[in-house]
């Protein structure tokens, strides 16, 4: 954690070994990180590669205060050592051990004895690393802007497509695809219109004209297959959030387009709304989701698999079975357990955000690679009480209403499903807002605006605050 002493030592405690030691044998950061965190100079770097360490490594954390807003002073200590094959929350898979803003480096780094190598091969090290080095700090490397408006997003979409992209608004309006159905946005008459045309319910599209989420999406649902299953079985209409078009509600209450996703609280567009026979708003998807996912929820809702369990249930039964092996991304903004996040009985000092995540989670490397090591978000960040629950793990949490469960369970009674999923609560322990589907930096970085901001306190929506601060839409 920040502020704190890294003290790496065998198992059997005969021998101290540095951080780089560790680093090294687990292959985890760039050259210019792992530096950065050691503070050192590239020289001492190499004497402290070349050593000879020992095959086994033990990291242990002690915690000390650090500084960090939320009812917790002091991190308990912490090891990496096995538990029982589930996530160990000492884990460190991230070289950024850094201190907050502002803060000092603390590290101790017991060099390794002399006299282990020769200068010709020291030099050799050497040259390698100037190398690395090189590679490291070249045009290759992602760049992040500081500015909300003017993100330099060049190489930030290309692990893969469907997770990464330019999220800034669009500079065209997007319009709705032809097959979307013309309605008067009466939703009981477009319902009993699709009913009666044998499918099995209508779908409601709500989304914003500017909205690189949204253009996803209707490119998904545009592929012809996708397309051709989706009008098989359901009817689509589209609203616009901002929008003053009147809409009927199913209880016969008229609003604007606006009025109606603050009145069903839209935080993200695109969103997906269906409703079904028994005239009720069955299922709700907030956000963009991979292809894959967007498909299986059709399919979930068409086969009316929905009636019988939760989409979390469907995707793990229809895909592979989930690995809860293996360790989380750490952060240095990131708690130490014990999970006590109740505020019910004492209000906290400020938000919560809790992260679930899960072990070789593609997506949850992208956001710990990617939108976290934003200097604007990272430093949002630090303003939040931030803690981590592995989703799959039968772990004892105190939720922040006050509830013993387990993280598991937890996550299960939200109805989360996709990983990573981040979840933002008051000072009360009231849930703010979610994002549980693909979260690219623009949309972060203003998502925490709005929480750090306390926005959410005078605009019942991220959506509401946007709009209020003039942002494209």
């Amino acid at each position: 954690m920040p502020g704190e002493q890294v003290d790496a030592r065998t198992e059997d405690g005969d021998h101290d070994v540095d951080v780089v030691a560790v680093l090294a044998k687990h292959g985890r950061g760039r050259m210019e990180d792992v530096i950065d965190v050691l503070g050192i100079g590239l020289v001492e770097l190499v004497d402290e590669l070349v050593g000879r360490f020992p095959e086994e490594a033990v990291l242990r954390v002690s915690g000390s205060e650090h500084g960090r807003r939320g009812p917790r002073e002091q991190q308990a200590t912490e090891t990496s050592e096995p538990f029982h094959g589930m996530y160990h929350p000492g884990a460190t898979s991230h070289p950024g051990w850094k201190t907050p803003p502002g803060g000092k480096k603390f590290l101790s780094l017991p060099c390794p004895s002399s006299g282990r190598y020769n200068d010709r091969m020291r030099s050799f090290i050497l040259a390698c690393c100037v190398l690395l080095l090189g590679l490291a700090l070249g045009p290759s490397s992602p760049a992040y802007a500081t500015d909300d408006d003017d993100v330099d997003f060049e190489h930030f979409g290309e692990l893969d497509g469907a997770l990464q992209f330019d999220d800034r608004p669009l500079k065209e309006p997007l319009s709705l695809p032809a097959w979307f159905k013309l309605s008067f946005l009466d939703l009981g008459e477009d319902l009993d219109e699709a009913l009666q045309a044998g499918k099995r319910g209508l779908l409601v599209y709500l989304g914003q004209k500017y909205c690189a989420y949204c253009k996803a999406l209707l490119t998904d649902l545009d592929e012809e297959e996708t397309r051709a299953y989706l009008l098989s079985h359901f009817d689509i209409i589209g609203l616009d959030i901002h929008g003053d078009r009147t809409v009927t509600d199913l209880d016969g209450t008229e609003t604007s387009e606006r009025a109606f996703a603050t009145r069903h609280r839209v935080n993200l567009t695109p969103t997906l709304f269906f409703y079904d026979d028994r005239r009720r708003l069955a299922f709700r998807l907030r956000g963009y989701y991979p292809p894959y996912q967007m498909r299986a929820a059709l399919r979930y809702l068409a086969e009316g698999y929905y009636r019988k369990e939760r989409f979390a249930d469907y995707l793990a039964r229809a895909g592979e079975p989930l690995r809860v092996e293996g360790r989380l991304h750490r952060e240095p903004f990131i708690l130490a357990p014990p999970w006590m996040l109740d505020r019910s009985r004492i209000p906290a000092d400020g938000p919560l955000l809790v992260l679930f995540e899960r072990p070789r989670c593609h997506a949850c490397d992208i956001l710990h690679h990617g939108p976290f090591q934003d200097p604007v978000v990272r430093e949002r960040l630090w303003r939040l009480e931030v803690e981590q629950l592995p989703f799959d793990a039968e772990l004892p949490v105190v939720t922040p209403d006050g509830k013993r469960t387990t993280a598991k369970a937890w996550a299960r009674e939200l109805g989360l499903f996709y990983a990573p999923a981040l979840l933002f609560f008051d000072e009360h322990g009231r849930e703010i807002m979610r994002v549980d589907s693909v979260v690219q930096l623009y949309r972060l970085r203003n998502i925490l605006a709005y929480i750090t901001s306390g926005g959410w306190k005078e605009y019942p929506t991220f959506q509401a605050w946007r709009r209020a601060r003039g942002v494209p839409h």
